[in-house]
């Protein structure tokens, strides 16, 4: 009976492509209607339908399939490898989600490094053209690979930016969204959402015209400057220049953090628990009703267990790791069974009482596209080892919050509807000393606008009867709540 409405119910998803919905979405993507996208990925030489195959069926109606091509370029042969060709490899797996009934997306690129060229718009039309499953591109980590002399894969920060302009009307003439992930540093604030949309004013414009069509998700892949980045992607979603919020979970960060902190081969692993608290806070405190990943794919999803001959030819079999099965699977289940509930775009901007304006023109990337570095400095930033020194930019290793007290604080560049303007304390970056004097005026602003929630040392969030909680400390901290 379960497989069977979990049929229908993809045949009915399906059908919605032919519905006239607000945008003409392909497939509806809200609170309601929350997505996961599940990645077939050439890092383990991925065979779709297996891991298609491995999606328990009543999960699979939620879930899109992210074909995700690795980048690599051997600037010595002048050619692409891992794989050769990228398009022809997109269809294969395409043809392999439709006949399924499956939802896929394309990632054609990590960093600037890309296997389809930034003005290949013919290419770019022709997936949703051909596949009236394809939901649109999907672009990871656009921090890095720009610019890179002698290597045809590499986009200039330029281009790329150019194209986003472009792709997000794409997206919303077809029904499909644009995704686009940051996980940043110090070194790429001008690459951050709020960056690319205040360099390119045809991009701002696109976003401001067309907020179905565009996803920024908040991704963990680098060690560092973990506030801010939450901070300035999850910012569109609350001025008004993005419809959704996702997350794109990723171990990366946390092993990066520890190979800075303790240097090679300090035995220490990643935990899977050190994800499960992140997402839920991202899902059902900050209203991201997308999930991209886990990654790393090879070690978080599905692996390739011992093969077996069968008539002769030797077949690869698949299975999925613990994590993915007893974290993820069961997380999500919660979700679309309604035991975590995702809050909608206006709940979140309603729940938001301080949001900080970067109104500034001139000065550094970090004055024009970021935070400041004591933003977070006696609210939620973490007292704990992997916030090194004073816990700030570089040295903010630690993505868990001390308290759930306080909303995520949004970067925005302006206040883009009746909604989002009706945020009762609106910050100006050019200004923020005048009202923010001292730390004492800052934190007593904030306890002014968010009520206590708990007075022990756990990270806990309310709204309305829903808790989310976890504790906040890693595996070095003496603090063991």
């Amino acid at each position: 009976m379960m497989k069977l409405f979990a049929n229908v119910m993809m045949v009915v998803m399906l059908l919605m492509t032919s519905l006239t919905l607000s945008a003409q979405e392909r497939r509806p993507i809200d609170s309601e209607h929350p997505l996961w996208m599940v990645h077939v990925d050439v890092w383990n030489s991925a065979d779709p339908q297996k891991i298609i195959d491995l999606i328990p069926d009543d999960i699979k109606p939620f879930v899109c399939m992210n074909l995700s091509l690795s980048c690599q370029y051997d600037k010595d042969k002048d050619m692409y490898k891992m794989p050769r060709c990228a398009v022809r490899t997109y269809k294969s797996w395409a043809s392999v989600c439709q006949a399924n009934g499956m939802w896929f997306t394309c990632q054609p690129a990590s960093g600037g490094h890309t296997h389809i060229q930034d003005d290949d718009l013919e290419t770019f039309e022709y997936f949703f053209k051909a596949y009236p499953n394809f939901l649109g591109w999907n672009y990871a980590e656009q921090f890095w690979g720009f610019d890179e002399a002698n290597d045809e894969s590499s986009s200039t920060q330029a281009s790329r930016i150019a194209l986003f302009a472009k792709l997000v009307p794409m997206h919303h003439k077809y029904g499909g969204f644009l995704t686009v992930s940051f996980c940043g540093n110090i070194w790429s604030h001008g690459l951050n959402p709020i960056g690319m949309m205040k360099r390119n004013s045809k991009l701002l414009n696109a976003c401001k015209e067309n907020p179905e069509a565009i996803l920024w998700l908040y991704k963990y892949t680098t060690s560092s400057c973990f506030y801010n980045n939450e901070s300035v992607t999850f910012g569109p979603f609350i001025s008004g220049l993005a419809t959704n919020y996702g997350v794109r979970y990723d171990n990366c960060g946390w092993n990066g953090a520890l190979d800075a902190l303790l240097g090679e081969n300090h035995g220490k692993k990643y935990p899977g628990a050190a994800g499960i608290g992140t997402v839920m806070e991202q899902t059902a405190v900050n209203g991201g009703a997308v999930w991209d990943g886990p990654e790393l794919i090879w070690t978080e999803d599905f692996q390739n267990l011992s093969n077996s001959t069968v008539d002769g030819y030797t077949r690869r079999n698949w299975g999925i790791f613990p994590n993915f099965r007893g974290i993820w699977l069961d997380m999500w289940r919660k979700i679309i069974e309604g035991g975590i509930y995702i809050p909608t775009r206006k709940e979140v901007v309603e729940k938001t009482k301080i949001v900080v304006i970067n109104n500034k023109n001139d000065g550094g990337d970090e004055d024009k596209y970021a935070a400041w570095g004591d933003l977070y400095d006696g609210l939620y930033k973490q007292t704990d080892p992997f916030n090194k020194g004073n816990g700030q930019w570089m040295n903010n290793y630690c993505y868990f919050k001390k308290t759930g007290r306080y909303g995520a604080i949004p970067i925005v560049i302006n206040l883009y509807d009746d909604l989002a303007k009706a945020i009762p304390v609106q910050v100006k970056r050019t200004a923020y000393t005048s009202r923010w004097g001292t730390q004492a005026k800052k934190v007593n602003d904030f306890n002014a606008q968010y009520p206590e929630v708990s007075t022990g040392d756990l990270y806990v969030n309310r709204y309305k009867n829903q808790l989310v909680t976890y504790t906040p400390y890693t595996y070095m901290n003496k603090n063991k709540t």
